[in-house]
């Protein structure tokens, strides 16, 4: 299975939830698909946004860690100083 395979498989399971939980209304199959397809997305997107700022985030705690590490720039640094 392909990945336009598995997108259209989650947007279906999504599609069909919505169509439960509005009642089973009949003749809105495109309107719960175009919401399903939204969710879907908008979930993608954030996941990969997340994704970005751990990645970047590990490299720029490091950093931060090795400067406390020194006693530069955090508190307790400055009281162990003073």
């Amino acid at each position: 299975m392909n990945n336009e395979e598995d997108l259209n498989e989650e947007i279906a399971r999504v599609a069909y939830t919505l169509w439960e939980k509005s009642g089973k209304v009949p003749g809105k199959d495109l309107e719960n698909w175009l919401e399903a397809e939204k969710i879907v997305i908008d979930l993608h997107k954030s996941k990969k946004e997340d994704d970005q700022k751990d990645k970047g985030g590990q490299k720029s705690a490091g950093k931060k860690m090795g400067n406390r590490s020194r006693g530069h720039g955090s508190k307790m640094g400055k009281m162990e100083g003073a």
